[in-house]
């Protein structure tokens, strides 16, 4: 299953599979209820309905016009009593890199726009700037330029989950070791995750991981085509390098650590 948690099976059933590709396929996203939705609420100031309508498919189906709208609504000087599961304003500026990385270009113009005025979150640069300029012709990458873009707040980066969803996006085809690499040179540290885990494992990994600034990306149990080697690929690289940060205990003590999690809830 192509990193999609488990806690998100519920709201796929919800929506409907079928239902989603035929709006994904027939309309734009900005035309469908999905996004009308929570456009309607954020009209009435209902803002933090909004948010809790856009947020799913913003943050679990990646979808960038709704990063977008999401990002707008968070930066509103009105919606700051609006509960965010981050901080309002670095939510907004990682949702907005989300978008532009997957080349998105009204999301590209706001980056280069930002980088350039230092608005939105973004360290003023115009070598970033130009940078993000230069991907709508393509003539960057645009995790090329996101080596070089700066933030005001580190943590608006986005995480390593964010980064192998959209390079995997289209299909695993791509070096696991690769898209390890490029978490590492982000100061992004994770690893993948496969099967359906109960929800009291999933807390425990997650806090231990947590500790050693490891993110836990879960994959669920029907690998996709390609998944299961990108998988090996990208632990054996990030596990090297957790390794040399950590000493080469680091999977015993994290495995240890985790055990007695789980032994101390019997």
């Amino acid at each position: 299953m192509k990193l999609i948690q488990s806690f998100l099976m519920p709201l796929l059933a919800l929506l409907g599979a079928s239902c989603f590709a035929v709006h994904a396929k027939e309309t734009s996203l900005l035309d469908s209820p999905f996004y009308k939705k929570g456009a309607a609420l954020r009209d009435a100031g209902a803002y933090q309905k909004a948010f809790d309508a856009w947020y799913p498919f913003a943050e679990y189906l990646d979808e960038a016009p709704i990063q977008l709208a999401l990002a707008d609504l968070l930066l509103r000087p009105k919606a700051k009593p609006l509960r965010s599961p981050v901080r309002r304003d670095v939510l907004a500026t990682r949702l907005i890199l989300r978008a532009a990385l997957k080349a998105d270009p009204s999301a590209l113009q706001l980056v280069a726009g930002a980088s350039r005025a230092g608005t939105h979150g973004f360290s003023p640069d115009a070598a970033s700037s130009d940078c993000w300029k230069a991907v709508a012709s393509g003539l960057h990458d645009p995790f090329e330029c996101l080596a070089v873009t700066s933030l005001r707040r580190v943590e608006a980066m986005p995480t390593c989950a964010n980064m192998v969803a959209i390079k995997t996006r289209n299909s695993f085809a791509v070096d696991g070791d690769a898209v390890a690499q490029m978490c590492i040179r982000h100061g992004r540290y994770a690893l993948m995750i496969p099967g359906l885990l109960p929800e009291y494992v999933i807390r425990a990994n997650e806090s231990t991981y947590a500790k050693y600034g490891i993110e836990q990306i879960l994959t669920g149990d029907a690998p996709a085509q390609g998944e299961i080697e990108f998988q090996q690929s990208f632990n054996a690289a990030m596990e090297q390098t957790l390794i040399q940060m950590h000493g080469g205990g680091i999977s015993k003590q994290i495995d240890d650590e985790i055990q007695l999690k789980l032994d101390r809830r019997k």
